[in-house]
């Protein structure tokens, strides 16, 4: 379990990483906010919290059988990858300007309904 945790996690540490460099270039480039350093140590706080636990978890699902609970820490990794994947689509969209191109599910006032 811990190795195939090892071999998944370095995907989610990129991720969250990418996700923090583009979330603090969107604060600043576009929406012109200020560099928030409260905010930033606290991002990295909660990646090693997360990646700390997942080996946590991998280590515990080694010594003791929790297969009964219905999750792994390989399911966790992976869920982890899913949601950063889609935090750093949403910053970068941000930061490409694409959010009035790509608008998912929102209608402008400006939309007459089709007939």
């Amino acid at each position: 379990m811990i190795k195939e945790v090892a071999s998944t996690l370095p995907v989610l540490i990129i991720l969250i990483v990418c996700n923090i460099g583009a979330g603090l270039v969107n604060s600043i480039a576009v929406e012109k906010f200020d560099f928030d350093k409260q905010r930033f140590i606290s991002g990295i706080v909660k990646a090693l919290v997360a990646v700390g636990s997942t080996f946590a978890l991998a280590y515990a699902f080694e010594v003791v059988d929790l297969s009964g609970l219905g999750f792994t820490p390989a399911t966790i990794v992976s869920t982890g990858i899913i949601v950063y994947t889609g935090k750093l689509g949403t910053n970068l969209i941000k930061i490409l300007g694409l959010e009035k191109v790509i608008s998912v599910g929102q209608k402008d006032d400006d939309e007459t309904p089709l007939g």
